[in-house]
C-alpha cells in the first residue's frame, strides 16, 4: 500500500496576493443588492411607522370628536330638564294651560336636534309631551299622520266619568304650533307613573338617566332623562334620540373599509357608521331589541364585540380576517352618566398604502440599479470562482471517496490560495485515514490486526517505537498486546507476547499512560534516556532505542460508548509543538477507529465463542442424555474434519478441485457437532433400548411373575387333585412335567427378549402358542394408575373379577395414538419423504417379542430417525449468519442414501454437497465400530469396512469418500485413536 507522508507538503508556487476584501469592494451587485434592499426597507419601516402615528392621532381625533359631540348633545337636554322643574307647567292641571308653553318647548327642541321629545308625568297620573316627528312618517301609535305636522302633543287626563277614567287627546301641530288634527282616545290607560323613567327620579333628588332603549312610539333608539319637582307632584323627562350619532361616525373619514361603531358595556350598537344595516329585530316576547355588534356582518365586529366584553379599552390590537390585518381599538366616551364605547377596526393595508407605495418605488429603483450591475458583477464573479469551482470539484471527488487526482490550480487572492492548500492537505489527511480504517476494518486476524494499529501509529507519528494495552474484562489492569520498536539500523522488531508491564490501575504510580487510562485523555510528556530507564513501567524498551530525548505520548482507544478499553504508547523524537497537535488530532481520529476495530473483533469474537460454547453444551447433553452414546457427538465431527482435510489434500484423485475455505470449515465444523442436535427430543427409553419389552423399565419381569403365577396355580390344582383322590405319584409327575415346560417356555421368552439373534418365523409362533396360557387376576387393574393409561384401557369394558387374563397379549391399552403434531403432511415444507408409522408406540408385549431383528419396533425405529427431522427442523430455524447458512444441509444428510433410499428427504448423490456425503461415511463407521450401543458390541475393524465395502457397493454411502476414507489411511488412524486395540485387526486386501 502506497504510504503518504502528510508532514511532506507539495510544492506550491506563490504569486503575490492581495486581500479578498479588496476584491469583494468591486462586487457592485452585492453593494446594490444590500443598499438598496436596506434602505427600501427603512423606508418602508418609517413609512409604517408614520402611518401607525398617524392612525393613533386620527384615533384620538375622532375619540375627541365624538366625545365633544356627545357632550353638545346631552348637556342643553340635561340643562332644560333642570329648568322645567321650575315652570308653571309642573303644575298646571289641565291641558289649555299647558298648552300655553308649547312655544317654549318648541324653540328649546329647535335648538337642541337630539331631542325627541320633552314630557311631564303628574302624580295623578296626567301625562303631557311634545314629540317632534320625524320627517314622512306615515303613522304613529296607529294614527295616521296628516301632512305637514311636525309635533304631536299627547296628553292623558284622568276624567270624572263613570265609563272611561281616562282619555287621551293626540294633537297633531304644523311648524307654526297650528292644529291640523285632534284624536281622542277614551279609555286610553298610559300611565307614566308605571314608567321607569317615573320610578327612577322619584327615588332620586338628582336628575336620573336610563340605559339605552328603543321608544314605544318611535321605534327610534335613545336614552330618557328624568327629575322630579321640589314638591314631588310632578316628573320632567325628556327622550334624547341617538339617531344623529350614526350619521356623525358616517362623516368621520379614516378608510374607505374602517369601521366605527358606538356601543354600550354589553356591545349593544348605539350607532353605526351605516345605520340602514342596523336592523330592528324582536326577542321571544315581541318587543323591540337593540342590534349586537357582531350581528353588523363582519368578523372584525366579532373581535371588537369579545375586546368590549373583555374590557380592554384605548390599547391597539390586531386581527386576521381572511389574510387581511384589521387593527382595531376601543376607545370609552360618556353620554352623560352612560358609558359608551367607541370602536374603531380599520384595515392595516389601507393603513399602510403609502409606507406600501414607497416600498414599491425604493423596490424598483434597487431593480433598476441591480440590472445595472449584473453585466459586472457577473464577470468579477465568473473571474473570481474559477479557482473555487476547482475547488468544488475536488471537494465533490472527496465526498465520492476520489483522491486519485491531486489538488491543482492557483489563485491570486491569498484567502483563496490558502484555502486551496489547506483543502489539498485535508485530501491528502482524509485519504490516508480511509485506507488505514478499511484495512483494519478488513483485517480479520485479530493478532495482526494489533500489529497493524501499532504499525500505522508509528509510521504516522515517526515514532521509534509503540505499545498497544488493552484493558481487562474489570478494567482494572492494562495488559501490553504488542511491542515495536526500530534499532539502531532501522530495522522493525516486534514482541508478540511482549514482555513490557502490566499497568495496574490505580496500583500504579500516577504516569501519563495510568493518567490516560483512568481519565480517557490523551497524554504526553518528555523524557531523557536516563528517565526512561528509571521508569519502571516501561519495561526494558528504552534499551532498544537511541540514546537521545524523546516525547512519550499516550493516546486512549475508546469503544462507541466512549469506553477507555486501551490506550497506545508510542515514543519518538521531540518536535515543535505545532506539529504536534496536528499530529495528535489525526493519531486521536485514528485511534477512534482502531479503537471500534479491536471493539468488533472482540465482540464477533465473542459471539463465536458463545455459539461455541452453546455447540458444545447441545453435544455434550445429547451425549450424557444416553451413557451407550457418550461419545458420538464428539468422534463424528473429528472424523468428520479428517475427511474434508484429506479432501483438501487431494491433488489427482476426484477431490483435485476440491478445497474450503475458513468460512467453509467453519461451517464444516458446527454441522458435524450439531448433526444430531434432534436426539434431544428422542426418549430416551428409546435410544437405550436393550431389550423388546424395555420401556422405562424392563416388562420380561411381569411376565416372570406371571409365569410364577401360573406354576403356583398348577401346584395348588395337583394338591387338589390328590385331595380329591387322584393318584398322587401320577399327579406329581404330571406336575413336573407341566412346570418343566413353564421353565422352557419362559427361558424360551427371556431369550427372544434379548433380541440378539435374527428371530425365525416358527419361533414368532412358538410365542403366540406361549401367549395362550392363561392366568387368573382378582385386583382391579384400572385404578392407582395414569390417566392417559386409564383413558387407553376405557377404550373396552372393563371385565368382572376374577379375570381370566392371556400369558401374553396385545392389549388395546398397548396402542399409543399418535397426536397431530406428530404426523407429518406428504406435502410439507421440509421436503421430507418418510413412511410414519400410524402410531405413536404399540407396546404389545406378543408384537415387541416378534420384532424380526434388534429390539426395536416400527414405530419405535421411526421415533430414533426422527430425529434427523428434528435436526433439520432446528438448525433451519436457527438464524445462521451467511457464512454459515450450509450448516442444516450438511448436517441434515448423513443418513441419506446416494440411490436416493434414505432418509428424511431420500436425496441422491449429485444432491448432497461433498462435506454432506463425508459426514454420511463418518457417521457409520462410528457407528460400526463404536462400543457403546446398547444392542450390540463393537465390530472389529475388518467388519466395518467390510460392511461399508457392502453399503458403497450396494449404492448406501459415496464411492469416491470411501475410497479417499480407506486409501488416506484415515479409517487405521482414527481406529488407533478411539477404538479398543483389541478390535483393530488386519484388513485383507
Amino acid at each position: 500500500m502506497l504510504k503518504i507522508d502528510p508532514s511532506k507538503k507539495l510544492p506550491v508556487i506563490r504569486l503575490p496576493a492581495m486581500s479578498l476584501q479588496m476584491v469583494l469592494s468591486i462586487l457592485l451587485f452585492g453593494v446594490v443588492l444590500i443598499v438598496g434592499s436596506v434602505l427600501t426597507i427603512l423606508n418602508y419601516e418609517r413609512g409604517r411607522d408614520m402611518a401607525n402615528s398617524a392612525s393613533t392621532v386620527l384615533f384620538e381625533h375622532i375619540e375627541s370628536e365624538i366625545a365633544l359631540q356627545l357632550s353638545g348633545m346631552y348637556t342643553p337636554i340635561s340643562q332644560l330638564v333642570d329648568l322645567m322643574i321650575g315652570q308653571p307647567l309642573v303644575r298646571d292641571r289641565n291641558l289649555q294651560a299647558r298648552l300655553l308653553h308649547l312655544p317654549s318647548l318648541v324653540e328649546a327642541m329647535q335648538h337642541s336636534p337630539a331631542l325627541s321629545a320633552v314630557y311631564i308625568g303628574y302624580a295623578n297620573g296626567d301625562f303631557f309631551q311634545l314629540r317632534r316627528l320625524k320627517p314622512g312618517i306615515p303613522t304613529i301609535l296607529d294614527m295616521t299622520v296628516p301632512p305637514g305636522a311636525v309635533y304631536l302633543v299627547q296628553s292623558v287626563n284622568r276624567t270624572a266619568g263613570a265609563g272611561h277614567p281616562w282619555e287621551g287627546v293626540f294633537l297633531f301641530l304644523s311648524r307654526d304650533l297650528q292644529v291640523l288634527d285632534t284624536q281622542s282616545l277614551p279609555g286610553y290607560a298610559f300611565d307614566p307613573r308605571r314608567r321607569e323613567w317615573y320610578r327612577q327620579a322619584l327615588d332620586s333628588a338628582s336628575q336620573v338617566q336610563t340605559p339605552p332603549y328603543i321608544f314605544f312610539s318611535t321605534s327610534e333608539l335613545g336614552i330618557s332623562i328624568a327629575r322630579r319637582s321640589a314638591d314631588q307632584r310632578a316628573v320632567v323627562g325628556a327622550d334624547i334620540s341617538l339617531g344623529d350619532l350614526s350619521d356623525m361616525l358616517h362623516r368621520q373619514s379614516i378608510s374607505p373599509s374602517a369601521e366605527l361603531a358606538l356601543t354600550d358595556g354589553d356591545a349593544a350598537v348605539m350607532a353605526y357608521r351605516k345605520p340602514e344595516m342596523m336592523g330592528k329585530s324582536r326577542d321571544g316576547q315581541g318587543r323591540m331589541r337593540m342590534t349586537m355588534l357582531p350581528e353588523l356582518g363582519g368578523r372584525q365586529f366579532a373581535a371588537l364585540a369579545e375586546k368590549i366584553r373583555a374590557r380592554q379599552f384605548s390599547k391597539a390590537f390586531e386581527t386576521e380576517i381572511d389574510d387581511r390585518i384589521w387593527s382595531g381599538r376601543i376607545v370609552p366616551v360618556r353620554l352623560g352618566d352612560a358609558p359608551f364605547y367607541l370602536a374603531i377596526s380599520v384595515p392595516e393595508d389601507e393603513l399602510l398604502a403609502d409606507a406600501r407605495r414607497m416600498l414599491n418605488n425604493g423596490l424598483l429603483v434597487t431593480l433598476v440599479l441591480l440590472l445595472g450591475a449584473i453585466p459586472v458583477a457577473a464577470v468579477v464573479a465568473w473571474r473570481l470562482g474559477l479557482p473555487l469551482r476547482r475547488l468544488a470539484r475536488e471537494a465533490k471527488a472527496m465526498q465520492d471517496f476520489d483522491f486519485s487526482s491531486p489538488g491543482q490550480g492557483k489563485s491570486r487572492i491569498h484567502e483563496i490560495e490558502q484555502l486551496m492548500c489547506s483543502m489539498n492537505e485535508t485530501r491528502l489527511t482524509i485519504q490516508r485515514f480511509t485506507e488505514i480504517s478499511v484495512a483494519l476494518a478488513a483485517e480479520q486476524n485479530f493478532d495482526r490486526l494489533l500489529e497493524r494499529i501499532v504499525t500505522e501509529t508509528m509510521s504516522i507519528a515517526h515514532a521509534d517505537a509503540g505499545i498497544l494495552y488493552l484493558l481487562d474484562d474489570e478494567r482494572k489492569v492494562a495488559r501490553p498486546q504488542l511491542v515495536k520498536w526500530t534499532d539502531q539500523a532501522g530495522q522493525a522488531q516486534a514482541q508478540n507476547p511482549p514482555e513490557a508491564v502490566d499497568i495496574h490501575i490505580p496500583g500504579h504510580a500516577e504516569h501519563l499512560l495510568c493518567r490516560t487510562l483512568r481519565t480517557g485523555v490523551r497524554q504526553f510528556v518528555n523524557m531523557d534516556p536516563q528517565a526512561m530507564r528509571r521508569a519502571a513501567w516501561l519495561g526494558d524498551i528504552a534499551t532498544h532505542l537511541p540514546e537521545q530525548p524523546h516525547i512519550l505520548a499516550t493516546i486512549p482507544l475508546k469503544n462507541r460508548r466512549e469506553e477507555t478499553i486501551g490506550a497506545i504508547l508510542w515514543i519518538g523524537p521531540i518536535k515543535d509543538g505545532g506539529a504536534q497537535s496536528h499530529l495528535f488530532a489525526f493519531l486521536e481520529a485514528l485511534s477512534g477507529a482502531a479503537a471500534i476495530s479491536i471493539e468488533n473483533k472482540q465482540l464477533i469474537k465473542a459471539q463465536v465463542d458463545l455459539l461455541e460454547g452453546m455447540i458444545q453444551v447441545i453435544a455434550g447433553a445429547i451425549d450424557a442424555k444416553s451413557p451407550y452414546t457418550g461419545g458420538h457427538c464428539q468422534r463424528v465431527p473429528e472424523l468428520t474434519k479428517m475427511l474434508a482435510q484429506a479432501a483438501c489434500d487431494d491433488d489427482r484423485g476426484p477431490f483435485r478441485d476440491f478445497s474450503l475455505t475458513e468460512d467453509q470449515w467453519k461451517e464444516v465444523h458446527v454441522a458435524s457437532w450439531l448433526h444430531d442436535c434432534g436426539k434431544m427430543t428422542t426418549p430416551e427409553f428409546v435410544v437405550d433400548k436393550a431389550t423388546k419389552l424395555e420401556t422405562i423399565y424392563d416388562r420380561l419381569h411381569e411376565i416372570r411373575m406371571r409365569f410364577e403365577i401360573i406354576k403356583r396355580d398348577r401346584r395348588i390344582s395337583a394338591l387338589e387333585s390328590v385331595a380329591d383322590g387322584a393318584e398322587a405319584d401320577a399327579v406329581r409327575a404330571e406336575l413336573a412335567r407341566q412346570l418343566a415346560q413353564l421353565d422352557d417356555d419362559f427361558a424360551f421368552i427371556a431369550s427372544c427378549n434379548e433380541g440378539s439373534e435374527r428371530m425365525a418365523p416358527e419361533s414368532m409362533q412358538r410365542v403366540r402358542e406361549i401367549a395362550g396360557h392363561t392366568w387368573w387376576r382378582t385386583l382391579d387393574d384400572r385404578i392407582g394408575i395414569a390417566w392417559e393409561e386409564r383413558e387407553r384401557k376405557n377404550r373396552l369394558p372393563a371385565s368382572p373379577l376374577p379375570a381370566q387374563e392371556r400369558l401374553l397379549d396385545d392389549r388395546v391399552d398397548h396402542r399409543i395414538e399418535r397426536r397431530a403434531q406428530d404426523c407429518l403432511e406428504p406435502d410439507n415444507v421440509w421436503g421430507f419423504k418418510v413412511e410414519m408409522p400410524a402410531l405413536l408406540y404399540n407396546r404389545g408385549e406378543i408384537y415387541n417379542l416378534c420384532i424380526e431383528r434388534g429390539t426395536l419396533t416400527p414405530e419405535e425405529r421411526y421415533k430414533v430417525n426422527e430425529h434427523i427431522i428434528q435436526t433439520i427442523i432446528m438448525l433451519n430455524r436457527l438464524p445462521f449468519p451467511r457464512h454459515l447458512a450450509n450448516v442444516p444441509e450438511i448436517a441434515g444428510g448423513h443418513h441419506e442414501k446416494m440411490n436416493g433410499n434414505g432418509y428424511p428427504k431420500r436425496l441422491k448423490r449429485e444432491e448432497m454437497s461433498p462435506v454432506a456425503r463425508m459426514m454420511a461415511v463418518a457417521d457409520i463407521f462410528e457407528a460400526l465400530t463404536a462400543a457403546d450401543r446398547p444392542y450390540k458390541k463393537g465390530k472389529k475393524l475388518s467388519e466395518a469396512i467390510g460392511i461399508m465395502i457392502r453399503m458403497k457397493n450396494e449404492g448406501h454411502i459415496d464411492p469416491d469418500v470411501f475410497n479417499l476414507f480407506f486409501n488416506s489411511g484415515i479409517y487405521l488412524t482414527y481406529a488407533k485413536k478411539y477404538m479398543d486395540p483389541e478390535l483393530i485387526d488386519t484388513i485383507a486386501d
